[in-house]
């Protein structure tokens, strides 16, 4: 099953940074045309790597998947104790998080998904719209 998200958030959070970057570069180096496409470049290949959160079940794993899939995460479901649902408050930010407690994967939302994972791995949140629901698929994959 594949649970997939969108990234409003980052995507209007580049945009406005995109902006305010191409006026500060305007202004400090106004004849180096070629800083301002590197600056863009940079922003749009962040952009396609943060656009999107994809969350794939199978019978053997839960794969974690960000953008256009350069950055992904594979967790056996083995390797899993237990799905929950939760909540994460605003501050914790957006894309990849390592915590002391956990790894957060988000692209926009406050509800995630925990995986405790065995062996003393720690931790990893999944924000998602779909919380309940993949909380609850992950659970019956692994009775």
């Amino acid at each position: 099953m594949k649970f997939s998200q969108f990234g409003k958030t980052m995507l209007i959070s580049l945009i406005v940074f995109a902006i305010i970057a191409s006026a500060i570069l305007s202004v400090l180096v106004p004849d180096i045309v070629w800083i301002k496409y590197a600056a863009a470049a940079a922003v749009l290949l962040v952009f396609l790597n943060l656009y999107k959160l994809d969350v794939t079940t199978t019978d053997e794993y839960v794969v974690i998947s960000l953008g256009i899939g350069l950055i992904q995460r594979k967790i056996y479901l083995r390797d899993i104790q237990l799905a929950r649902s939760v909540k994460n408050t605003w501050w914790v930010g957006l894309g990849i998080r390592y915590g002391l407690e956990h790894t957060l994967y988000s692209v926009f939302c406050l509800d995630a998904v925990e995986l405790s994972l065995n062996a003393n791995k720690g931790k990893v949140r999944i924000n998602t719209d779909s919380a309940v629901e993949l909380a609850k698929h992950i659970n019956q994959e692994l009775t």
